[in-house]
């Protein structure tokens, strides 16, 4: 588990609002990622329940604004909660509550022009917390 340029990664999106989930799928598909997609909260529990993901990228938005539960019932659980997560909010203070509960880093417009280096980054956090319980 020593390494973070594993690839590709399993990524499970669950972002609802199609035009930018196209536009991440094909970003991501670019990088060599598989790459699947939720548009509701329950949905998402049940992949991760059924297949644990490498990643999720999280709308904090979703089901109106379900992000932050589904977040929070991550980190709740000891099978997650080291489940690295991008998250994306229009809000600061919900992307900040976000970040505080754990997630590996905010994906903004900007960071999203920079996307394999912000996964790089949540997947570094993952196996430092990885090694450091092992």
């Amino acid at each position: 588990m020593g390494t973070t340029t594993k690839s590709p990664y399993d990524v499970l999106l669950l972002v609802d609002e199609p035009s930018f989930r196209k536009s991440l799928t094909e970003h991501l598909e670019r990088l060599g990622h598989r790459i699947e997609y939720r548009t509701s909260v329950l949905a998402a529990l049940d992949r991760v329940r059924d297949r644990m993901p490498d990643l999720v990228i999280l709308d904090l938005d979703v089901d109106g604004s379900g992000g932050m539960p589904f977040l929070q019932i991550l980190r709740r659980s000891q099978v997650t909660r080291f489940l690295p997560v991008l998250v994306v909010g229009k809000r600061s203070q919900a992307m900040q509550e976000a970040y505080d509960l754990g997630a590996s880093g905010p994906l903004t417009a900007e960071a999203c022009k920079d996307l394999e280096g912000w996964i790089f980054v949540a997947m570094s956090r993952y196996f430092r917390r990885s090694e450091a319980i092992a």
